[in-house]
């Protein structure tokens, strides 16, 4: 099937975030037991680490392997780190106004031959036993193994968690501060309205800015796929450059700069058309390129 050039790139976009290669301890206090079966091989699950950046739908994460806690992020499962780490992981989103899952993110990540993840939709039952201002903890399980054909992976897991929230800066900090520079023709202002919304987290206004090809095949995708990209949309650089685009009859492409989280420069190969006098976007495809 073919996917979607924008999906594809925000993916990638993911991978090349925050890459980071020392392992830490988990949290004091926080504490992981249990197992998952993944190709009939066992795997067992023994640290847990919790993403507060958006402290009204944490992210706790079940790992075999040692994370970098400091500041914990998402961001970190990376293609890149889950393979050079051999890392496999278990995340899901919570709603603490209801307790129980939101059903934004629910993943396994793992060093496949065809993928590093899996969505697990609705196929594993959280039962939580705490979730207050300080602790999150439960038990996460499939309650039969799940047969994923495309990856060639069946894997069930059961295991129980506690981990400590400690305080989210995300919570009093403002709204992240965007510095956008360089060219300033009509498709890099139509880019920069597009990027902010990424930014800001607005789905909606930023599918107005996609060309109406890659909104339809957006549009056609599960909805926990959506919202995963929602949340990758927020982690973008919120520093950046942008090229001199090239125009030629209704189609634009340029190049666009920026730093990620731990100074990792990022380079954008980006590219529009005009839609009806409107410029849209067709592709956002973000690359590591040094530090």
């Amino acid at each position: 099937m073919m996917k979607n050039r924008l999906i594809v790139a925000f993916i990638i976009l993911c991978s090349a975030m925050t890459l980071i290669w020392g392992e830490n301890a988990q949290p004091q206090s926080s504490s992981a037991s249990g197992s998952l079966t993944l190709n009939n091989e066992e795997i067992k699950l023994t640290f847990v680490y919790v993403d507060m950046v958006n402290p009204e739908e944490p992210i706790v994460v079940l790992s075999d392997k040692p994370l970098p806690s400091e500041d914990f992020s998402i961001s970190i499962l990376s293609e890149t780190y889950i393979r050079e780490k051999k890392a496999h992981a278990v995340l899901f989103s919570l709603s603490p106004m209801e307790k129980k899952l939101s059903g934004s993110l629910n993943f396994f990540y793992f060093p496949g031959n065809k993928t590093h993840f899996v969505a697990l939709g609705d196929q594993a039952v959280l039962t939580i036993t705490q979730f207050d201002d300080t602790t999150i903890a439960g038990q996460y399980k499939t309650p039969k193994p799940i047969v994923d054909g495309f990856s060639e992976v069946t894997l069930s897991f059961d295991a129980t968690f506690q981990v400590k929230t400690g305080k989210s800066k995300a919570g009093t900090a403002p709204l992240k501060k965007i510095t956008i520079t360089g060219d300033t023709s009509l498709p890099a202002r139509i880019y920069v309205e597009y990027y902010k919304s990424c930014i800001e987290g607005d789905l909606g206004k930023g599918l107005d800015f996609m060309a109406e090809k890659e909104r339809k095949e957006f549009d056609r995708h599960a909805r926990e796929n959506r919202e995963a990209l929602l949340y990758l949309f927020t982690q973008r650089p919120s520093e950046m450059r942008i090229s001199t685009p090239a125009i030629s009859g209704k189609m634009a492409s340029f190049t666009v700069h920026g730093s990620i989280r731990l100074g990792e420069e990022a380079t954008g190969s980006v590219k529009m058309v005009l839609e009806e006098g409107q410029w849209k976007v067709s592709e956002d495809k973000w690359t590591i390129t040094g530090k």
